[in-house]
């Protein structure tokens, strides 16, 4: 985080090493201590080392919030700038656009920017616009949308393609407009994922119930996107808007995870569990915890955004903030208000108690998370749902600096072949 040294003042947000959520939330209060009128950039690497178990994830999200300040910031790159007399300039930059755009954080920033600039201050945006394109249309895929072990799937709302094939069914004459896929094809789609970040023929390839049981939360958690991420809180489309949903294979020893997961006092408590532990591979001696990351996050109001507009709530409380967002995890009630319509997040805590995973929400003000094999959710908790803060793992939020539009993750232990989910919910999603 430094000042640029110009006539006109401009803050410039540098994104260095680590990635941890922990250490993203002094990011996001830099950004929250900065006044909406005060020019931002955001000066980005071309890869990112990121840490496991949400890091990625919290950097998506700490882009959002910048790129959703009042006051629209430029997106720095360390792309070479033109040199007079080299022949091979052009290709040099026209790589590091590729490479940028080849990146989960890079694509998302370059969809999420108004204006892009070199090392050397000069615009990107034909270079920029053109290889985000290109990288999107892979990204809506599975095969083509793989990395190493992790698979992300992009949705740019505001781009043409904003129906990718792997999350929407195909356009016809019969339907006017992109309609998600149906919970059964969401478990397709679960499938292929673990095949294609190499689970779906080893020893740590999870039960059918599992796929199953992942296919109906990939279904609840996007369906809940499309309907309610893509406009603001008073249903006004969003110039940019961007959805990912993200899946990656993780394995490491427990004090590396433990080292990620600093700050962050749940997820410490959850990886300590004695029914992660794994054996050993290739003669380790090392205590293995194999697990599956899924994410997902969106630019759009955040969970309680909408009820606190509803009931016309402009500045709320943190205590508001979170009586928000417990009510749109209660069952049977929706953003909306409609009650009976609900139901999508209280379906997938039903299934990550059964699958013994773990979940953190960041939204707002707040990061509440729940250890489904601490505290596995009952159906008491059908009607008062709740969830422990991220850090000091109470009950009451901590107030954190806000952040633009919502980030969920899960975890859950691949060696765990437990429990057969014996009921899928049909209900539409909170």
């Amino acid at each position: 985080m430094a000042q640029d040294a110009s006539a006109k003042p401009v803050q410039v947000l540098r994104l260095m090493s680590p990635h941890s959520p922990a250490a993203l939330e002094r990011y996001a209060q830099f950004l929250a201590g900065r006044d909406p009128d005060e020019q931002v950039d955001l000066q980005i690497p071309s890869t990112l080392k990121g840490d496991d178990l949400g890091g990625l994830g919290a950097v998506g999200q700490l882009i959002v919030t910048w790129a959703r300040r009042r006051t629209p910031g430029t997106l720095r790159t360390y792309v070479p700038g033109t040199t007079a007399g080299q022949i091979d300039a052009s290709s040099s930059r026209l790589s590091a656009v590729e490479t940028l755009a080849e990146s989960d954080h890079g694509l998302l920033a370059l969809l999420m920017s108004s204006r892009v600039v070199d090392v050397k201050g000069e615009s990107l945006l034909g270079l920029t616009t053109a290889a985000a394109s290109e990288t999107l249309a892979k990204a809506g895929q599975v095969a083509t949308a793989k990395h190493g072990r992790k698979v992300a799937l992009f949705v740019a709302d505001h781009r043409a393609n904003n129906a990718p094939f792997a999350l929407y069914q195909p356009i016809s004459s019969h339907v006017a407009r992109p309609a998600v896929r149906t919970r059964d094809e969401f478990g397709s789609l679960a499938n292929e994922l673990l095949k294609v970040i190499g689970l779906g023929a080893s020893s740590d390839k999870p039960s059918i119930e599992q796929q199953q049981a992942l296919g109906t939360v990939l279904y609840q958690l996007f369906k809940n996107t499309h309907d309610w991420a893509r406009t603001s809180a008073d249903d006004r489309n969003y110039e940019r808007s961007v959805r990912i949903l993200r899946s990656e294979y993780v394995a490491d020893s427990l004090p590396m995870h433990l080292k990620h997961a600093q700050g962050d006092t749940g997820l410490q408590t959850y990886l300590k569990h004695d029914q992660h532990k794994g054996e050993p591979r290739f003669g380790a001696k090392t205590d293995m915890r194999r697990f599956l990351e899924v994410s997902i996050l969106d630019s759009g109001p955040g969970l309680a955004a909408r009820a606190l507009q509803s009931q016309n709530i402009v500045a709320p409380s943190l205590a508001q903030e979170h009586e928000a967002l417990i009510v749109c995890l209660k069952k049977h009630m929706t953003s909306s208000q409609h009650p009976g319509r609900g139901n999508g997040l209280h379906v997938v805590q039903e299934l990550m108690t059964e699958l013994r995973g773990y979940m953190k929400v960041r939204s707002g003000r707040l990061a509440m998370v729940r250890d489904y094999v601490r505290d596995p959710y009952t159906r008491k908790d059908a009607a008062e749902p709740w969830l422990r803060d991220w850090r000091s793992g109470s009950a009451q939020p901590t107030d954190l600096a806000p952040v633009a539009g919502t980030f969920i993750s899960f975890i859950i232990p691949i060696t765990y072949i437990g429990a057969t989910p014996n009921r899928l919910a049909s209900q539409e999603p909170c």
